[in-house]
């Protein structure tokens, strides 16, 4: 939702200069060029025809599973066509340690590799806003089922369990 605002805003008819291509890597079974195609004003969703055109790059959920160069140079690799954003997807090292802890370790980078790398930092972009997710106030809710053997059976117990932590951010930057 916090993402679906922002592509609101870089493509909205109140900047004539603002993108009208949107590019987003690793859409995987992202839905919003078929949920906004008819009501924004948007020429072109996922590939760029016109390079020298404004563009809105959107990597959200993808850059966690990069090393940290390959997030620097995937994010230095996107031209700079002035009034062009990107809007990307960090997980917090918060959110990393807790899932490291239950023996899950998916993540090849976060938010504060990435910022210590200088990765975030691009030349020519300026950062416009940085966004915590609203799971931050109110935890991130992770459901486990436990397996509990008794002596006439086995019971399942599914727990839940609420992460108190900052668990990502969203940082959207423009060409200038």
């Amino acid at each position: 939702m916090i993402i679906d605002k922002m592509l609101h805003e870089a493509v909205s008819l109140s900047d004539p200069h603002g993108p009208r291509q949107v590019v987003i890597l690793g859409a995987g079974f992202d839905s919003r060029a078929n949920r906004f195609a008819t009501h924004l004003p948007v020429n072109k969703w996922f590939e760029i025809v016109n390079p020298t055109a404004p563009t809105l790059y959107i990597l959200e959920g993808l850059v966690y599973y990069f090393s940290t160069e390959d997030v620097e140079a995937l994010l230095k690799s996107i031209p700079c066509i002035p009034h062009s954003r990107i809007v990307v997807s960090v997980v917090e090292r918060s959110l990393q340690k807790a899932f490291e802890k239950f023996g899950i370790d998916s993540w090849s980078t976060n938010y504060e590799l990435l910022r210590s790398a200088g990765a975030l930092w691009l030349k020519n972009y300026k950062l416009r806003r940085t966004i915590l997710p609203c799971s931050n106030h109110f935890g991130l809710r992770v459901p486990v089922t436990l397996v509990t053997s008794l002596l006439f059976g086995t019971w399942w117990n599914r727990l839940v369990y609420y992460f108190h932590i900052p668990d990502g951010r969203v940082l959207e930057c423009e060409a200038i």
